[in-house]
């Protein structure tokens, strides 16, 4: 393996010989779609462009964050950064195989181009999953072989999602069923525990992920049931939709940046709360306060 590193480790310093500061700016412009961008782009599907669509990338990210987490603490491997001195880079916490990045961009943005099913948009979905993997490299955060893995983990459970995708966009229909719900709070305690039980450094983000999912599903089997949201309407609701959902959950994070994260299995318990407060705003209390103001009334009879 240190065979692999090394080689991995010249890849990256060759990849770096022909960066500028201008081309570092914009590859971490690439890295970002792949990490705080998503802050913004999936409330969008959810409340702007498709319900359901949104609901679908959201459960699949989480789901395969916390894949990405347990794997990253089982192979327990270095950042390039780490490795060779040599490398620049502005440093990530944790181990880096495989690439949660590479990863995440694979489910993302191939649940979304199956969505559109148009072959321009699969080319545009491609071309950003190739840009993200190259960017972890470039920014000296991934060996080539940590891209590689979250890109095969990533078509792995794409391809999943798309064999059995019927089944699940049924299994979503049934949202408002009590034994879903209880599947979902045993998927999200089953998840929590193998964090748990993993017992690093890296386990909060796993009970994040734990806390998300739990979240997401009580909140979407709640707005399926009380509530008609569908994400659709003119132009306009869908902008104030955007921006009001937006500027709570903003209110949020800033609150929860605030408050801090506890050390050791405490911080796992406080992040798995905070996002699924989070989770279900997203599913439930954004789109029940678009019905109250009247920002999906019309667009449902439209």
């Amino acid at each position: 393996m240190s065979a692999i590193l090394h080689a991995g480790i010249d890849n990256i310093l060759w990849l770096q010989e022909f960066q500028t500061p201008g081309s570092y700016a914009l590859w971490t412009i690439f890295t970002n779609f792949g990490g705080t961008y998503y802050l913004y782009m999936v409330p969008a599907l959810l409340w702007v462009v498709d319900y359901r669509l949104g609901l679908r990338v959201l459960l699949m990210l989480t789901a395969t964050l916390i894949v990405n987490s347990i794997l990253k603490e089982l192979f327990a491997q270095p950042r390039p950064f780490e490795f060779d001195p040599r490398v620049v880079s502005d440093g990530e916490i944790g181990y880096g195989l495989p690439s949660g990045h590479a990863q995440l961009a694979v489910l993302f943005w191939g649940v979304l181009a199956d969505w559109v099913d148009r072959k321009p948009f699969w080319i545009f979905a491609l071309a950003m999953m190739f840009l993200m993997g190259m960017s972890r490299m470039i920014l000296g955060v991934h060996f080539p072989t940590d891209v590689f893995a979250g890109w095969l983990l990533g078509g792995l459970m794409l391809w999943a999602y798309r064999r059995y995708r019927a089944g699940f966009e049924a299994r979503l229909a049934q949202l408002d069923s009590p034994r879903l719900s209880l599947e979902i709070l045993m998927a999200a305690g089953a998840s929590f525990f193998l964090v748990w039980m993993a017992g690093t450094d890296l386990a909060p983000l796993g009970a994040g992920a734990a806390g998300m999912i739990l979240g997401v599903g009580f909140g979407a089997a709640a707005g399926t049931r009380f509530l008609s949201f569908q994400g659709h309407g003119p132009w306009w609701q869908r902008i104030l939709r955007c921006c009001l959902g937006l500027m709570v959950l903003l209110f949020f994070l800033a609150m929860i940046s605030g408050a801090g994260i506890p050390e050791g299995g405490l911080g796992a318990l406080v992040l798995a709360g905070e996002l699924a407060l989070i989770g279900g705003w997203l599913t439930l209390g954004g789109p029940w306060l678009f019905e109250m103001l009247s920002l999906s009334r019309q667009s449902e009879a439209a």
